[in-house]
């Protein structure tokens, strides 16, 4: 008897266990490479902006003595406040009460596109916000983009309440 041949069609076991390993790794290195954010970045980045808001319209309360508004600045990658009758260390890595820098979004935050929307909150002596030319109160809102569309707001208003980042 002839010995009868096989013809072999498709793939072993071992090759496809070897394509799949090879796949996965190559998957896990392209993967780290995206710019992402964990979920926790754009509220955390809130709350932050949050709580320094807060603290310069109660030190703007608390303070009896200066006849100089409280400001907060935003712009698209930091907050910061000032005073013209205090002197404010301007420090990048100054810590306490007396720096004027309150929040900064990290370098790799801002290359992964999250951003304070520029507006500038002035604050009167009752911590209402004000106009800036001083005759009345306002709301104001004060958006956090990213480009994943997470976005938050924070919304200072005009009777002074602190509010957002739901």
């Amino acid at each position: 008897m002839l010995p009868s041949k096989r013809y072999h069609a498709g793939f072993t076991l071992v090759e496809l266990v070897a394509t799949v390993i090879l796949l996965s790794v190559l998957g896990v290195v392209a993967y780290t490479k995206f710019p992402s954010f964990s979920g926790f970045t754009v509220p955390a980045y809130c709350a932050a902006a949050k709580s320094a808001i807060r603290r310069v319209q109660t030190q703007a309360m608390n303070d009896v003595t200066s006849t100089s508004p409280y400001m907060v600045i935003v712009n698209p990658t930091n907050i910061e406040w000032k005073n013209d009758t205090l002197a404010l260390n301007q420090s990048l890595d100054c810590v306490g009460s007396r720096c004027s820098n309150l929040v900064e979004i990290s370098d790799a935050d801002v290359k992964r596109g999250i951003r304070f929307a520029a507006q500038q909150v002035t604050f009167d002596s009752l911590g209402r916000s004000i106009t800036s030319d001083g005759t009345g109160t306002q709301t104001i809102k004060i958006n956090i983009d990213n480009l994943q569309g997470s976005n938050k707001e924070i919304v200072i208003y005009n009777e002074g309440y602190v509010d957002g980042c739901d």
